[in-house]
């Protein structure tokens, strides 16, 4: 990281568009800055941070965001991901030839695909096991050499008169006093909206999807806390399943609105739901459960954090360090009504698991598909 604080001098009468947490996905990329109407040369567009890694078109993300850049007002910032991925590419210490191949390995079985297996896919060159990793980090040091060298040069953070663009969080509310040893914590700061100060610009964060704040409801939508002047981002893009990809737009005037793709499929509800009286989020913080019984592809768990007795599919669980975890699950029934447009996340012994405007839960009528 070259220089990891950068100070813009925004040009006045312009939209702003904030996305974070793309982690490879160009298609909903691509999507959501159509769905905006997003204008190279006109708009300023900041991309806060994760840019690649847990999707499946790394490489192609990386080189169309350089793209962008040449043709706009774009400003990209580093997340953490973006910088560990750099630091597999530049580890020579012992051992790294494992750790490569494995690090490789975890993002093929978990996203199917990874920047460094894109790019030896390009070059035909295999990565069956470590005895391949010394070659295939040697050609990828060339290969990506424009690439990665992009990705140095990325800032940790950037400040306007009005805004700071961080992909993690900050420290305290007084820029000036942040160093380099606060680096670590602008690229990675779990839950800070949990303890967050208040601060006099508005301050843009990704990182942590934004679903892991509420233990009621799901909600991917961004976050606005306009008492702290804080804006999350991460719509759990490429983590969360059911997860979207959000856009904060500024106006010239200086209001707020937002916009999401989430690549899921369209239906239509056919039937009318009633909202549930007591709604639950089963969220990755809190994942731990004790099954109690199982039968149909249900299992009836005890929720460890909350005590909280609920059904959940069979399937959402799974073993996590010698402990029963769950997926993380909307036990919460939306209110529906015919002829509302939803996103189908899943569908379980329990009903569907549906979004309606950014909100995930379960619906149990019939749907039709578009």
């Amino acid at each position: 990281m070259k220089n990891p604080f950068r100070t813009l001098s925004l040009p006045a009468g312009r939209r702003l568009i904030a996305v974070s947490d793309i982690h490879g996905h160009l298609t909903l990329l691509r999507a959501l800055l159509e769905k905006v109407h997003y204008i190279p040369g006109g708009d300023l567009l900041f991309l806060v941070g994760d840019l690649v890694e847990k999707g499946p078109e790394n490489l192609a993300v990386l080189r169309y965001v350089q793209d962008l850049c040449a043709h706009g007002f774009v400003y990209p910032t580093m997340g953490n991901v973006d910088a560990f991925t750099l630091s597999m590419l530049d580890d020579d210490s012992e051992g790294n030839e494992a750790r490569f191949y494995e690090y490789c390995e975890l993002r093929r079985r978990f996203s199917g695909s990874s920047l460094f297996t894109e790019a030896l896919a390009e070059l035909g060159l295999p990565l069956d096991g470590p005895g391949d990793a010394p070659a295939a980090k040697r050609a990828l040091r060339t290969h990506l050499a424009v690439e990665a060298a992009f990705l140095r040069g990325l800032p940790a953070l950037i400040e306007t008169e009005k805004y700071i663009f961080v992909h993690g969080g900050l420290p305290t509310p007084d820029v000036s006093r942040i160093t380099a040893a606060d680096l670590p914590g602008l690229l990675k700061f779990d839950a800070f909206l949990e303890n967050a100060p208040r601060f006099d610009k508005t301050v843009f964060v990704g990182h942590w999807p934004v679903v892991l704040y509420d233990g009621a409801v799901c909600c991917a939508n961004p976050i606005f806390d306009r008492e702290r002047h804080i804006v999350s981002l991460d719509g759990g893009c490429g983590v969360k399943h059911g997860a979207q990809l959000n856009a904060v737009l500024v106006g010239p005037d200086g209001a707020f609105s937002c916009a999401y793709c989430d690549g899921l499929p369209q239906v239509r509800a056919l039937d009318a739901q009633a909202r549930g009286a007591d709604p639950f989020h089963l969220r990755w913080t809190e994942r731990a459960v004790e099954r109690l019984s199982a039968e149909n592809g249900v299992a009836r768990v005890r929720h460890s954090a909350s005590g909280r007795i609920l059904d959940v599919p069979e399937s959402y669980l799974y073993a996590d360090g010698g402990r029963l975890c769950c997926a993380d699950f909307p036990a919460d029934r939306l209110e529906i009504a015919p002829g509302d447009l939803l996103s189908l996340v899943d569908e379980t012994p329990l009903g569907y698991i549906v979004k309606k405007d950014g909100v995930s839960g379960l619906y149990g009528g019939r749907i039709r598909a578009l």
